[in-house]
């Protein structure tokens, strides 16, 4: 796939079909997150990476469902909300594999100033990476961002050592046929300023 396409064609995921996803397809996806950009060359992220159907199945759980009080969508925001809030947990659980990028916790928590937030705009920057390349290969991701109640019954389940902070959940499947992608809301270009505001 050419750059642009792949950046056109990056959406969110959240209807898996059960087609197998190779194992070296994760491992290119995780590489290309480990080429993003990084404060300082550091790179202090780590990523779990979780194949097993049972443990799917566990960490779905410990995800919380949203409701959406939008019956009748009048925008693309609400129509997003309306389909995506109440599928949290399945999503999990059709994805084939799920990745868990986590970082340091002071680097979120202890933040001080805007530089003290690099290490987690780093990870940002290396999922991004990750959502491209796994598009590049066919593949769809879907994004859950826990809450705190969340993230810790998932660091229980993964045991994961104390002072690490979860930046998100990244399901990773071939798109269900029937999925559902909602209109996109499209950037106004009158937000682009040249040489001052």
């Amino acid at each position: 796939m050419e750059f642009n396409e792949v950046i056109k064609k990056r959406r969110m995921t959240r209807e898996f079909s059960n087609k197998e996803v190779q194992y070296c397809d994760i491992e290119a996806i995780i590489e290309a997150g480990s080429l993003a950009p990084t404060c300082n060359h550091l790179r202090q992220w780590d990523f779990v990476i979780i194949d097993d159907r049972m443990t799917i199945n566990i960490l779905a759980k410990c995800v919380r469902n949203y409701s959406s009080s939008t019956s009748k969508p009048k925008n693309p925001y609400e129509d997003m909300c309306k389909y995506a809030f109440p599928k949290q947990q399945s999503m999990i659980e059709e994805a084939q594999f799920i990745i868990l990028p986590i970082i340091k916790e002071n680097a979120l928590y202890k933040a001080t100033n805007m530089f003290s937030l690099m290490h987690f705009a780093d990870t940002w920057c290396a999922i991004e990476n990750m959502f491209l390349k796994a598009t590049d290969l066919g593949l769809g991701c879907s994004m859950h961002v826990p809450s705190m109640e969340e993230q810790n019954n998932i660091f229980k389940l993964i045991k994961c050592k104390k002072g690490y902070a979860l930046t998100c959940m990244i399901g990773i499947g071939y798109p269900s046929e029937t999925a559902y992608y909602p209109e996109e809301i499209e950037f106004d270009k009158k937000r682009i300023h040249r040489n001052r505001w």
